[in-house]
């Protein structure tokens, strides 16, 4: 008996020897990863996104801002670009950074590459949306050192019912701008004796008095820098034709001094949209009378004439792997997972997921991906979210505060040029005339 007892006892200590060296090697493996949100009003947004690494890499995830940009700066922008050249070296993985800040931190070598780990775990980038890689690949000379796993874009929601009360067939495959001009044409034709207002297209929600943050997306296409080598902003003859084709397109066939709730309200053919549009559909069935419940679909947005596959992608929450992270394996992990199949259904699943609070789209996607998104969006044509394989890196470099100006004076210049007070090359130089004093 006194020896059974003693075998008792001595197996008990194994077991609990064994299982406090397991715990140890658990602990030893079990890293803390110093994640670097860019912007200090961004950090709340990036909680889930730390909670759902934790549960899914085990690791432990130290979440910190970069840059405070809730405090008035002079000019934030040279801000944000010390202070992502000096803090990449107290970080294991950096997100939230715009496209036009990396160039910079990779000509300092102050990021890694990721192309090694890409080739070492065989990643097929074939799933992922080619104008993200491109925009990547553009800003690294080939090398892709960024990953972003959402995106946003435009795209065209088209109202069905309208175009069938009409009597004009419905879109249904990809448009060029130059087809919007025969569109718009038409519908004017065809709705001239309709007693109810009718509107050929909205360019986006700015409308009159914001055509200017309308115009930047319309214009990305482009992938021409406002701001000439004499200073000057869109004074150069393509800026100018541009933006007389936009201006005419809108005075003929846009809302004028309508709401953009005017496609809600069944009033407009074609709609300049974003996810947010779509989630606003959802949930306005709900309370809003005015909410028209008509027939939609959707379309890319239009292409431009001679890029056609060139898309309206815009990339805002990259992540970086600095040089000297001391976790570069689990930070790689975390990349990786969050542009996986897995990542996004979980976020995209109507029962499970909502909107991202940064970006619209994920950059994973298979048909399991787009089943969801037709789900979540009452069996719309998903795949026209992932059109068209080339992106557009927004090149200006102009600081903020030539930014704030900029922006201040275009909403009043590009105002009067809609509004027929001006002509588009005078608005751009009064435009100009007013940025100089």
């Amino acid at each position: 008996m006194y020896q059974k007892t003693i075998r008792l006892l001595i197996g008990l200590f194994l077991i609990e020897l064994c299982f406090t060296i397991s715990s140890g090697c658990t602990n030893n493996n079990h890293k803390t990863i110093r994640i670097g949100v860019l912007f200090k009003s961004e950090l709340n947004g990036y909680s889930n996104y730390a909670q759902d690494i934790e549960n899914k890499q085990n690791v432990t995830i130290d979440l910190n801002y970069i840059v405070d940009d809730t405090k008035k700066v002079p000019d934030l922008w040279s801000v944000i670009k010390k202070s992502l050249a000096s803090e990449t070296n107290n970080f294991d993985l950096i997100v939230g950074v715009p496209s036009n800040y990396i160039p910079d931190l990779i000509k300092e070598k102050k990021v890694q590459s990721m192309d090694s780990y890409i080739q070492r775990d065989h990643l097929d980038l074939n799933h992922l949306y080619q104008p993200v890689i491109d925009i990547s690949k553009q800003i690294g000379g080939g090398k892709i050192y960024s990953l972003a796993p959402r995106f946003s874009t435009s795209f065209l929601m088209i109202n069905d019912s309208l175009f069938k009360n009409i009597k004009l067939e419905v879109p249904s495959k990809p448009l060029s701008w130059n087809d919007i001009e025969n569109i718009g044409n038409s519908i004017k034709q065809k709705s001239e004796n309709n007693p109810r207002k009718i509107y050929p297209i909205s360019l986006g929600p700015g409308q009159k008095i914001g055509f200017f943050e309308d115009y930047k997306i319309l214009s990305l296409p482009l992938g021409i820098k406002a701001e000439g080598k004499d200073g000057k902003f869109y004074d150069t003859k393509a800026w100018k034709d541009n933006l007389q084709f936009f201006t005419t397109i809108y005075q003929k066939y846009g809302l004028d001094d309508a709401s953009d709730e005017e496609f809600n309200r069944g009033k407009v053919a074609l709609k300049v949209s974003y996810l947010v549009d779509l989630e606003d559909r959802l949930s306005k069935t709900n309370w809003d009378d005015t909410f028209q419940n008509f027939k939609m679909s959707i379309l890319p947005m239009p292409y431009y004439k001679n890029l056609p596959q060139t898309t309206y992608t815009r990339v805002d929450d990259n992540m970086l792997i600095p040089e000297n992270s001391i976790h570069k394996k689990q930070a790689w992990g975390i990349v990786k997972y969050t542009i996986s199949r897995d990542y996004a259904d979980n976020h995209i699943n109507i029962n499970t997921g909502s909107i991202p609070f940064k970006g619209d789209f994920f950059t994973y996607y298979d048909k399991s991906t787009i089943n969801l998104y037709k789900k979540r969006y009452n069996d719309i044509n998903a795949d026209y979210f992932y059109y068209g394989k080339k992106g557009r890196v927004d090149r200006d470099t102009f600081n903020y505060q030539t930014y704030e100006k900029l922006e201040a004076q275009s909403l009043k210049y590009f105002y009067q040029m809609l509004d027929r007070q001006n002509t588009v090359t005078t608005s751009i130089k009064l435009l100009n005339d007013s940025l100089k004093k």
